[in-house]
């Protein structure tokens, strides 16, 4: 039922716009950023396409993003998710991080030096209910 669904689904967008992140900002929920890598470890990874033997590639950048953001989405565990994307001329390959945690245990701290990388990319599609 809907009332079910708003409960558990993520607030991560799967289209749509892309928010550059910049030193200093705080992440807030349901939004993408270019450049954020959460730092905190990963309880799940996906896989997909291969640039070395252009096979099963994402046709754009963000369709590799939104896969990964619709992982999050789906899996009522995950708190944030980090996409990294590799693109040639054939299209992109992704990997996409899940993280369990996101405002507990300092998994909101990022990777200083993945500010401004054009293909890493974050989001925090939900937020812990219980007390850290």
């Amino acid at each position: 039922s809907g009332a079910c669904r708003q409960e558990t689904w993520g607030q991560c967008p799967e289209a749509g716009s892309i928010t550059t992140f910049s030193n200093g900002d705080t992440p807030q929920i349901g939004v993408t950023y270019r450049g954020l890598d959460f730092s905190y470890h990963k309880y799940k990874k996906y896989t997909a396409g291969s640039v070395a033997y252009r096979a099963g590639l994402f046709k754009t950048q963000d369709e590799a993003i939104w896969w990964c953001a619709k992982h999050c989405n789906d899996d009522v565990k995950c708190m944030t998710y980090t996409a990294h994307t590799d693109c040639c001329s054939a299209g992109c390959e992704g990997e996409c991080y899940l993280h369990g945690k996101w405002l507990c245990d300092h998994a909101s701290e990022f990777k200083k030096e993945s500010i401004g990388a054009k293909s890493i990319f974050s989001g925090a599609c939900r937020q812990e209910t219980d007390p850290c």
